[in-house]
């Protein structure tokens, strides 16, 4: 009974924590209305009408793929998260979540990576001399949570600072 409760607890939590998580990453996205979102990221480029659809619509793609593997992620977690509670828990049923989570993280990183890079495609070489190094033009995202670095942060703007880059809890 306690443990059946536990694990409820748990998941509960879970589901919440990953609510939250995706509702910060659609409102970056600026889906809905949710604030300047990746707009912010691009302000000063002077993107053409075409290009502001072209990467709407990249955007709205790439969320629509990314959203059901990050819920896969979560839920993978919070099954070996319970499991790891058991007193004695199955040390292959772990490792096999262990790997699950990883083939299912790597499948989101490529996506987001892929979506990084027809991003650029749209963008003219003037414009991508003007961002950062680092700077994932809004397919940055990652549920692990950000950290200081390079990259594009909640702000408007690329740079330097607290955001999404590789420092610690980020990519």
């Amino acid at each position: 009974m306690k443990k059946a409760l536990l694990i409820t607890v748990l998941m509960v939590a879970a589901m919440s924590w990953t609510m939250t998580v995706e509702a910060q990453c659609f409102m970056h996205s600026g889906a809905l209305g949710g604030g300047p979102g990746w707009r912010a990221d691009v302000a000063g480029l002077n993107l053409s009408a075409e290009q502001q659809k072209k990467l709407d619509t990249l955007h709205q793609g790439c969320w629509k793929e990314c959203a059901p593997l990050g819920n896969r992620i979560e839920q993978k977690q919070v099954e070996l998260k319970g499991l790891l509670l058991e007193p004695k828990p199955d040390a292959g049923k772990a490792r096999n979540l262990l790997k699950e989570i990883s083939e299912l993280q790597l499948q989101l990183n490529e996506k987001r990576l892929s979506c990084q890079l027809e991003a650029r495609k749209i963008l003219t070489s003037e414009q991508m001399s003007l961002l950062p190094p680092g700077c994932t033009l809004g397919f940055g995202c990652m549920p692990a949570g950000g950290g200081p670095g390079p990259g594009c942060g909640m702000m408007p703007g690329c740079g330097k600072g607290p955001g999404r880059g590789p420092g610690p809890g980020g990519w």
